[in-house]
């Protein structure tokens, strides 16, 4: 009777000492199987945390949009954000007559931080439901000058930048002579314009990002002679940016010859030889981009994020004419960020 009894007290610990192993197995199975569930969840924190952020750095924008007289539609894009910019949808509404809207293209483009597009192609692009085929973007014809065209471009990320634009008729130029002001500037979105190395396209120059002189800047301003008689432009013509209050200090640019290109070393000088002259009635661009009267420097915006009041001052003399005249054409507002 007691070997038997001693033989199941054997059995016994065996048992509890199975138990025993088995609960510690359960036991590191159980960590185990905790240490990867909080190794994926780590990871999906950490890939949601890098989702975030790359949605918040990424900061691309149209900064220009132009409606051309063929019915195409030039953009410019610029990424000022951290990280680039994968875009996949356009959608381009439009609401004509009846109240219909013609939307959606899909792209593809790659835009890197710091880098502009311009002029958004057709390689992606497919026809309106109107049938009008693409060239650049064909928005709906007939072209109508009250129609409010609104273009977002939509990145994978889900951000997005909008845009609106609106075509306005070319400015007919008032007939007569004895108009109260020699030039006229008209103001529409190609009248005030710049372009540097930076952003190499004419953009419309109201609010911009300000531009160092390292950056080979232009401005350009469209100009209509409704004087009368053909105008002959002069050297000591200038822009000139002044701040709103006396905390910042002002940039003057002077006339510069229109070959002037971002791309070269230097701003060409004003041809006193050969100088710009705009024909009665007929409308021509200007650029400033020198430091100084007949100046080979580029110059740069003012170095703060300031609203600027900008006067053009162009001197002149009417062609047949040794008299020279100064007029300030035009008083705009800008913003430099």
């Amino acid at each position: 009777m007691m070997k038997f009894l001693k033989s199941r007290k054997g059995v016994s610990g065996v048992i509890s000492g199975i138990f025993v192993i088995l609960i510690c197995f359960l036991a590191l199975g159980a960590l185990f199987i905790f240490a990867i569930s909080h190794d994926r969840y780590n990871q999906v924190v950490n890939e949601r945390n890098t989702l975030d952020w790359e949605i918040e750095n990424e900061n691309f924008q149209i900064i220009a949009g132009q409606r051309n007289s063929d019915g195409t539609l030039n953009l410019t894009l610029f990424n000022y954000g951290g990280v680039a910019a994968h875009l996949v949808d356009m959608w381009i509404t439009s609401r004509n007559q009846s109240g219909n809207y013609q939307k959606l293209y899909g792209v593809d483009y790659w835009l890197n931080p710091g880098e502009p597009i311009t002029e958004l192609g057709d390689e992606n692009m497919t026809e309106l439901p109107s049938g009008i085929a693409v060239s650049g973007i064909i928005l709906p014809q007939p072209v109508d000058p009250t129609i409010n065209y609104t273009i977002m471009l939509v990145s994978e990320r889900g951000n997005k930048a909008t845009y609106l634009i609106r075509y306005v008729p070319p400015l007919e130029c008032p007939e007569g002579v004895g108009q109260p002001v020699p030039l006229i500037i008209s103001w529409q979105q190609g009248s005030f314009e710049f372009k540097s190395m930076a952003i190499d396209s004419w953009t419309p120059a109201w609010v911009k990002p300000g531009q160092s002189a390292s950056q080979h800047q232009i401005y350009r301003i469209n100009l209509t002679n409704v004087s009368g008689n053909n105008i002959v432009l002069n050297e000591s013509s200038h822009l000139r940016q002044e701040a709103d209050d006396t905390a910042d200090t002002e940039a003057v640019w002077w006339i510069s010859d229109l070959s002037t290109d971002p791309f070269d070393q230097k701003p060409t000088p004003f041809n006193i030889n050969n100088p710009q002259t705009i024909n009665d009635g007929e409308s021509q661009y200007v650029y400033f981009a020198a430091t100084s009267e007949l100046g080979e420097s580029w110059n740069g915006d003012p170095t703060s994020s300031h609203y600027y009041t900008v006067f053009i001052h162009v001197f002149f003399h009417f062609e047949g004419e040794d008299v020279y005249y100064g007029h300030t054409i035009s008083v705009m507002g800008q913003k430099l960020y």
